[in-house]
Order: structure tokens, then sequence, then C-alpha cells
């Protein structure tokens, strides 16, 4: 008898490739890509006391382990007091606006923390100082953030 040669059968993948072309496109434009912000801060230099901080720039918000300071200028200064679920970082993107609406030139704002201040909460701080939101979307406060160290009670009261 003889045998026949059998030739191996074709693999017919259009259909898989054609599934694939459109697939892959899909699948990549609706992939949900981290996004990355950066924030550009400015440091006190090197050596700089933190009440020579605050005569550089005359509005302050200092993040103390009781609350939030806004110091605006040399003499008032608005306690936001911390509760029970933290600061209250609404209370001051709201007195951050109105400080903006009397000065609308300014630009920039110091963040001052505590040692033990967390820095999430720092963060937050930063965000709330930046924009704040209304009902006609997100309005900007203070791009220009400075970071720098709390002075202690003791010379915040001088």
């Amino acid at each position: 008898m003889r045998r026949r040669a059998h030739a191996a059968p074709e693999l017919d993948i259009t259909a898989f490739m054609n599934l694939m072309v459109a697939l892959v496109p899909f699948l990549l434009i609706t992939a949900v890509f981290s996004h990355i912000s950066v924030l550009d801060l400015s440091l006190p230099q090197l050596g700089a006391s933190a009440s020579e901080i605050g005569e550089q720039t005359p509005l302050e918000v200092i993040l103390r382990r009781t609350g939030i300071e806004v110091r605006m200028g040399q003499g008032a200064v608005q306690h936001l007091a911390r509760g029970a679920k933290g600061y209250n970082f609404k209370g001051l993107a709201q007195t951050l606006a109105q400080f903006k609406a009397g000065h609308p030139q300014k630009r920039d704002v110091s963040i001052l923390a505590e040692p033990d201040v967390l820095y999430d909460d720092i963060v937050h701080a930063m965000d709330s100082a930046r924009v704040v939101a209304t009902s006609r979307g997100q309005v900007e406060l203070f791009p220009e953030v400075t970071v720098g160290e709390a002075p202690s009670a003791k010379e915040a009261a001088k």
C-alpha cells in the first residue's frame, strides 16, 4: 500500500490578526496612565532664619500641632484650629482667597511647618495655597510656594 504524503495543514490566523489590529489600539487608548505632577518649590536660602523668611515674604502659612496660623503682613494673624479629623484646609483656602481678593498681584506664599507635621499635611497646605475651587472652576491663588521650618511659638509671639 502506498501512503499519501500528507502536507501539514496551514493555520488561518487572519481572524486573530484582525482582532489584534483592533484590540491593541483600543487598549492603548483606554489605558489609564499614571500622571506625575511636579511642583516647583523655593527653599529658604542656606542660613536664613525663620524671621528672615517672614521679612521677605509677608504672607505665611504656619502648620503647628494645634492648627494653622495664617500671617498676613506684619500684624494680622488668623488661627484655624485643628479638629479631630485634622487640619482645616478648606478654611485655609477660603482665608487665602480673601487675602488674594485684596492683593491680586501677590503670587508667593511661605508654607512653614513644625518638625513633627506630616509630609501629607504639608502637601495639602501647598495645594490649598496654590488653587481654590469655585463655582467658576479652579482659581489660581499663590503659585509660587516657599517651604521652610516654622519658627517656635515663642519666636512667633515676639
